[in-house]
């Protein structure tokens, strides 16, 4: 019998989009799927739109919270952390559209991975096409496009810098259980999962893209070109908020060392604990440990 795949999608005024991405996930050549949806709060059609599938198709499974849990990160965890079936689960945005191999192409990899163990905590995530409002191709590699490097999986590299879309990955059973609470100081959910795989099991990754990454200006986080000029001169304005995302960034690695401080190895508690007292050392010795313990991202 095919494993259970379930889909977890978090909305909140998703309207827009909601019917396309769920259609194009049940339209999967991946059958043995439960869809869970959780809305946040949301004040236009997003639940009646997610309850009408609900009443059409009973892979799916809607949840409903008046009260806003306050922004995608918390939503996302809320449901991850949720006791639900599956042995492999799946994290989708609302304004995507799923290519019918995606399922199994990702699951496929997921369970090579283990290497026939399903002990063994997997994250396996895909290449994704960056299109606009209306599907237009803008760049055929998101990893290309933001000048991403999935094969950098060390745990003093995703400290540093996350490669892993939420939208794009996969993670089994083995994994969800070792997160067991919504972690307060994680920056997303992916990042966090990535953290937890990169740790304690593995990361595969699928080479071709096999999600429509639709860029519309309401994405939460969406997608830019990294290496443009625009770019630059955006790091650049927006220099206080890059300064709020590194101190978020030290004190998700001060949280992850302190959750699973008795299941790190000495080494990696070392790692995760020295990159989280930067903040703490003074303009030279921080960058000085930045070059010896090899803190680094994958372009200057």
């Amino acid at each position: 019998m095919q494993p259970l795949v379930t889909v977890l999608l978090a909305t909140c005024n998703s309207g827009a989009y909601l019917a396309e991405l769920i259609t194009s996930i049940l339209k999967s050549d991946y059958k043995n799927l439960l869809l869970v949806v959780r809305d946040d709060g949301s004040q236009d059609d997003s639940y009646e739109i997610a309850r009408g599938f609900e009443k059409l198709d009973g892979r799916v499974t809607v949840l409903r919270d008046r009260t806003p849990s306050g922004g995608a990160r918390q939503n996302f965890f809320r449901l991850l952390c949720r006791e639900l079936p599956g042995d492999y689960f799946m994290f989708a945005d609302a304004d995507d559209i799923w290519l019918p191999e995606k399922i199994g192409r990702t699951l496929a990899a997921a369970r090579q991975a283990e290497r026939g163990d399903s002990s063994v905590p997997v994250l396996a995530h895909c290449d994704l096409l960056v299109v606009d409002r209306e599907l237009g191709l803008i760049d055929p590699s998101f990893f290309a496009y933001e000048k991403l490097s999935p094969e950098r999986v060390s745990l003093k590299q995703l400290l540093v810098q996350n490669n892993v879309t939420g939208c794009a990955c996969m993670i089994n059973r083995s994994l969800k259980q070792l997160i067991s609470a919504p972690p307060e100081r994680a920056l997303m959910h992916d990042w966090w999962c990535a953290l937890v795989a990169c740790a304690f099991g593995r990361i595969a990754v699928v080479e071709e893209p096999l999600i429509l990454y639709r860029q519309h200006g309401g994405n939460q986080l969406g997608a830019y070109d990294a290496g443009s000029l625009s770019a630059l001169l955006r790091r650049l304005e927006n220099f206080g908020e890059t300064r709020r995302t590194y101190r978020e960034m030290f004190l998700q690695a001060e949280e992850f060392a302190e959750t699973y401080r008795d299941r790190l190895s000495e080494e990696q508690l070392r790692v995760v604990t020295r990159f989280a007292q930067l903040p703490e050392l003074g303009f030279l010795r921080r960058r000085l440990r930045i070059v010896l313990d090899g803190y680094f991202k994958n372009t200057f």
